[in-house]
């Protein structure tokens, strides 16, 4: 019964994903993959001074280069390795600073950001319902844009993420989407991993093994180095009934709440109740640990003084129809987290 009310809960699991994420899109220079690479290694480390540097020589690069895109999302990786070591403070401030950046720049194509920034919030707010909405209109604000197919198959993986250990309808259906939309492998690759998590955390075998087969078919020839590769071994074990394999797999996972969620979902399926009640018990801990070193901030004041922005964008624009005076003052005051921008290179492919 524990286990059935946890799963109703929402799992702001993206944050426990972000270790794995790769920098940015597939490229063919070599020495932004070398720095990409670099980024990687570190994000998935502790070692702060080492990332900070690996981000800003790859930013620096990608700027001479006057790749904005990517510029822009590496901002949001920054932000989003501060989230995930509990950097707080710097992380609402490099928000600021990114959000800023867009307006000054008059980049209208980026504005989607907010709304992905808004849903990421509301899910460090345990509020699924929210984040759903905000991510997809996210997603709704770029569907349309061709050039980046990319970004919305990455916000419809967000919703599979937050939908793993909840609606398993939602998760499943938000991936058919996903995959009739790319044939780019790695992203199907993805894909795939990710319905294969939620089939495990509902412990469908049916549907796991059909995800498994599809990776093995995509991966073939090319190892085992893929995103989410862990948690789909971690299925893999389960449901060949390796439970202590699978949970030393659990084990190894960085962030406890995520860890934590996995470790129940095996031992559930082990049949082991003790060892199931105790680690529910670790997760409520820790669920209610990360909250509270969440910014304290109502959500009712952020949406209220994002939602004055937009209007104050909308009539500033009229204003620049009719004057042609370039003015862009525009204060947004909502405090959101993280973006999760990822594609892997093509030399992994």
């Amino acid at each position: 019964m524990i286990m059935n009310r946890l799963k109703n809960r929402f799992l702001l699991f993206l944050f426990s994903m972000l270790l794995s994420v790769p920098m940015l899109a597939q490229t063919t220079d070599a020495e932004e993959r070398r720095l990409s690479d670099i980024v990687d290694i570190y994000f998935e480390g502790n070692n702060d001074y080492e990332f900070y540097v690996a981000i800003g020589n790859y930013r620096k690069h990608v700027d001479k280069q006057n790749d904005k895109m990517k510029y822009y999302f590496s901002w949001s990786k920054e932000i989003e390795y501060d989230i995930n070591h509990s950097h707080y403070n710097e992380a609402l401030e490099k928000t600021e600073q990114f959000r800023l950046m867009l307006q000054d720049a008059q980049e209208e194509k980026y504005y989607f950001l907010v709304d992905y920034l808004m849903g990421i919030f509301y899910g460090a707010r345990d509020n699924n319902s929210l984040c759903q909405e905000y991510l997809t209109k996210a997603y709704e604000a770029i569907q349309n844009d061709e050039k980046l197919l990319h970004e919305r198959v990455n916000v419809l993986h967000m919703l599979i993420n937050i939908n793993i250990f909840g609606d398993q309808l939602k998760a499943y259906n938000y991936a058919d989407k996903a995959l009739a939309m790319t044939t780019d492998s790695t992203d199907l690759c993805t894909t795939y991993a990710l319905k294969s998590m939620a089939a495990l955390a509902h412990s469908d075998q049916a549907m796991f093994e059909k995800c498994y087969a599809q990776i093995q078919k995509l991966r073939k020839g090319k190892g085992d180095d893929y995103q989410y590769n862990r948690y789909v071994r971690i299925g893999r074990h389960t449901f060949n009934q390796d439970y202590d394999l699978a949970a030393k797999i659990c084990d190894s996972l960085t962030f406890e709440v995520g860890r934590l969620y996995f470790l129940s979902a095996v031992y559930h399926m082990s049949g082991d109740k003790n060892a199931e009640i105790r680690t529910l018990r670790n997760l409520i801990e820790a669920i209610g640990h990360r909250n509270d070193e969440l910014s304290s901030l109502t959500i009712s004041n952020i949406q209220n003084e994002f939602n004055q922005d937009c209007e104050q964008l909308h009539a500033h624009k009229i204003q620049l129809l009719l004057t042609g005076i370039i003015v862009f003052l525009i204060t947004i005051g909502f405090i959101a987290v993280g973006y999760l921008y990822h594609k892997r290179h093509a030399k992994k492919k």
